[in-house]
């Protein structure tokens, strides 16, 4: 048998399962419904308006979930302008909503909270930590997952400022039409359970 055509062949194959996979991807995250903190559903079909969405994966009484609220307030607030939402996620039934609430009004968080009583989207995003991000693009495929920032380093150890602002470099270069140049890295906090 004819070697190019071997390769033309397992190279058909392997896009065609990529875009199989990135299209199972898509159809999962968005066809998921979430809670609002007043009990509504909340369609995640909705979200394929935007430009794009990062879900950060929450636990309203981890250290770095509330030290980072400010930092993720203010990067709401620079990208919403360009169609970036920012998502919180609350996983599981740990938390009481008036837990969920006394978070938000505590350290004044800005972007919406949901709750995913069935650890849905922990599942589909393969969290395992918190805060730990995912920048997921229109069509529902992840492009930058991991933490924030290099603030905190290790588990109670942080630095005096960040240096490497990784989630922002991400939504920058995604705005702008670029390449992201550091797709993951190891998000560090409370262990999600």
């Amino acid at each position: 048998m004819n070697t190019s055509f071997i390769k033309t062949n397992l190279i058909v194959k392997t896009i065609a399962l990529l875009l199989f996979c990135n299209n199972v991807q898509s159809q999962t995250i968005f066809s998921k419904t979430l809670k609002t903190l007043e009990g509504k559903n909340y369609n995640l079909n909705d979200l394929k308006k935007n430009k794009g969405n990062v879900f950060i994966i929450i636990s309203p009484d981890c250290p770095l979930c509330q030290n980072y609220a400010l930092t993720l307030n203010e990067q709401q607030k620079l990208f919403a302008p360009k169609k970036i939402k920012y998502i919180g996620v609350v996983s599981g039934k740990i938390y009481t909503v008036q837990e969920i609430n006394h978070y938000k009004k505590l350290f004044n968080v800005q972007f919406e909270l949901l709750i995913d009583e069935n650890y849905e989207i922990k599942k589909n995003l393969g969290a395992s930590v918190t805060p730990e991000v995912f920048l997921i693009n229109n069509l529902g495929k992840t492009i930058y997952s991991g933490r924030i920032d290099d603030w905190a380093y290790d588990v109670g150890k942080h630095k005096p400022k960040a240096t490497e602002h990784n989630l922002k470099d991400a939504v920058n270069a995604y705005v702008a039409g670029k390449p992201i140049t550091i797709k993951k890295t190891n998000a560090v906090g409370c262990i999600l359970e």
